[in-house]
Order: C-alpha cells, then structure tokens, then sequence
C-alpha cells in the first residue's frame, strides 16, 4: 500500500514538472518561429501533393554523405596542399627514406645518431 502511495506522489511531482516546462517552452520564441515554419512548410507540401522526403531531392540534400554537412565552394579551397615529398639518402649506409613529415622513424634515428644539421644535408629532393 505505501509503494502505491509513493509511486501516486512521485508520478504527481513528475506530472507538475512535466507541465512547467511545457509552460516555458510554449513561451519561447524561438521555439515559436520554428513551429511556424515548420507548420508553413507542411501547408506547401499538403498544397502541391508532396511528402516530405521530396524536399531531400528538391534541395538536393541526398549527394552529401549521411552525417556529413555538404562541403561548400569556399571551404573546399581552404583546405591544406599535401606535403611535399621528401627523399633523404644516407650517404654511410646507402639507406633512402621518403616521407612526407619529419614524423619518420628511420629519419628520426639518423637525427639523433648524426644531428639535424647533418641528415637535413643528405636531402635529395623536395
């Protein structure tokens, strides 16, 4: 009987929260110019015999991969050039190492067993 009880006075609690936030959010107005929108753009469809999935292809919103935003003309040139290819040969062991960063870990050897300045002196093309 005292489980009933309890459960009746917090189903009551979480009833009387429910209802202050649904009071909050039918004061905002954002959330007010969104369900205007949303109710105009239902109209349309309704009006011209449309679902709404024909908006995908109308705005052309399928060629972008799922969970990707569309990649834009502007941000496309901001990308970054690839690095440059870069050839070192070890003129004591005949060793050639290519990379395209110093992140290299023959590369990184030789820097430490002969000094920067040394193996940056054996670099053949950039």
């Amino acid at each position: 009987m005292a489980e009933k009880l309890k459960q009746y006075y917090e189903t009551k609690a979480a009833l009387e929260k429910l209802k202050n936030e649904l009071e909050n959010l039918s004061r905002d107005e954002a959330l007010k110019a969104d369900l205007a929108v949303k109710e105009e753009v239902q109209a349309v469809l309704e009006k011209y015999s449309r679902q709404p999935e024909d908006l995908i292809v109308l705005f052309d919103l399928a060629s972008a991969e799922p969970g990707k935003k569309p990649i834009s003309a502007a941000s496309k040139d901001k990308r970054r050039k690839p690095r440059a290819l870069k050839i070192y040969r070890n003129p004591h062991s005949g060793e050639v190492v290519k990379t395209r960063g110093a992140n290299h870990k023959v590369l990184k050897a030789w820097k430490a067993q002969y000094g920067a300045e040394a193996v940056e002196g054996w670099l053949e093309s950039k």
